[in-house]
């Protein structure tokens, strides 16, 4: 394993008992907290409060956060965002992202193609 520069600094400065910054996510997106619930990006939170208002508003029936399932033939997992549930019954599915993956598309349709649900970004 190589290490890069600010690899050994920051052990370097744990070690010492020195604070180091946290880590940048991937896509730079900043966790941020509202109402004591953390969400993964602002583009996250904003969605949560528009599902929110509507549910509020009688639009929809409920909005459930962050559902986990088993992607279809591993031992993975994909972790939806939204599960959102009209009021009819009927269920949708989104997840936040600022842009489309190559990876986040393919678990979508490993999704898609094993238990019939589609995921749309929101």
């Amino acid at each position: 394993m190589r290490w890069s520069e600010q690899a050994v600094t920051a052990a370097q400065q744990r070690m010492a008992g020195k604070p180091v910054a946290p880590k940048r996510s991937k896509y730079r997106a900043e966790r941020i907290r509202w109402q004591d619930q953390a969400f993964d990006s602002k583009h996250e939170l904003k969605r949560w409060q528009e599902f929110e208002q509507q549910r509020a508003l009688g639009a929809i029936r409920a909005v459930v956060r962050q559902v986990s399932m088993p992607l279809p033939g591993t031992r993975r997992r994909i972790r939806i965002d939204f599960l959102i549930i009209e009021n009819d019954g009927r269920q949708r599915w989104f997840d936040a992202k600022g842009f489309e993956t190559a990876v986040s598309k393919l678990k979508r349709d490993q999704v898609r193609e094993g238990y019939g649900i589609i995921v749309e970004l929101c």
